[in-house]
């Protein structure tokens, strides 16, 4: 290889090296930008062995996550918990409650999303030393009548 084409590669390796880091840089204001991912998650090992395709289906309180307006046909009081831990630390819980009022029906949930301890890095991704507990948390409420 000649030493012109030599500088060639060596020049295209510096630019490619120069844009990676560049690259690294420009993600860093997109950190955080999405939110309430965790509300993706699935409820419920039913719906979830059924590949989320629960919509048509919920006859319980899991309605009020997958269908609100399934409430209406609720049979009578029901209750539903859920709970799965995930890779990690991490940890998904669901808690709600439904029950028949006059032509309708109501229903109240609480959605719980723990990713246990985290180490802080700063912007270039290096440990502070701290650490944190991210935390997500819904709640919900729904009606729906015949």
């Amino acid at each position: 290889m000649t030493r012109k084409g030599r500088g060639v590669i060596f020049c295209l390796m510096l630019v490619a090296v120069c844009a990676m880091q560049a690259m690294a840089l420009f993600e860093i204001g997109n950190k955080g930008t999405s939110g309430a991912q965790f509300l993706k998650l699935p409820i419920g090992a039913r719906a979830a062995s059924m590949g989320e395709a629960y919509t048509a289906v919920t006859k319980d309180a899991d309605a009020l996550y997958w269908n609100p307006a399934a409430l209406a046909s609720l049979s009578g009081r029901s209750f539903s918990f859920s709970h799965a831990t995930l890779f990690g630390e991490l940890k998904h819980d669901f808690l709600a409650y439904a029950q028949p009022l006059g032509k309708g029906a109501v229903g109240a949930g609480v959605q719980y999303l723990s990713a246990g301890k985290v180490m802080e890095t700063d912007d270039l991704g290096f440990e502070t030393g701290g650490v944190m507990r991210p935390r997500d948390m819904a709640v919900s409420l729904g009606y729906a009548a015949a």
